[in-house]
């Protein structure tokens, strides 16, 4: 089993980070921070996946979790952005996996991320 990081996987933190909700400053985390918290996590991920390779053992794609990191580094807001597995239970706990996540504090307000998980048996 291999999961990987897209090739757009930096552009797509740095393009997505910006307010949280109308009234909310701007905030900012480094897109390396991010990361190390993903990989500290990423047992989780595997987990969904590996869930989804018991039904089918081919199971692969590419999936993004859009998701808030709030003023306090808490996961306030997390969705399947897109995915093009057959199988829809395993972006749904990817996204529910992630609401648990908790980050650095971003500086001066919530950050907006879109983050690709690339899945594929082997």
């Amino acid at each position: 089993m291999k999961i990987t990081r897209s090739l757009l996987l930096g552009a797509a933190i740095m393009a997505c980070s910006g307010t949280a909700g109308a009234g909310e400053p701007e905030g900012t985390l480094d897109k390396d921070q991010i990361r190390k918290v993903v990989r500290e996590r990423i047992v989780e991920i595997r987990h969904c996946y590996n869930q989804a390779l018991q039904d089918d053992p081919e199971a692969q794609g590419r999936v993004v979790i859009d998701f808030t990191i709030g003023p306090k580094g808490e996961v306030t807001q997390a969705a399947v952005g897109s995915s093009d597995m057959k199988n829809d239970a395993a972006p749904g706990c990817m996204r529910d996996a992630i609401r648990t996540w908790v980050f650095p504090q971003p500086s001066g307000g919530s950050v907006k991320v879109s983050y690709p998980f690339v899945l594929a048996p082997g």
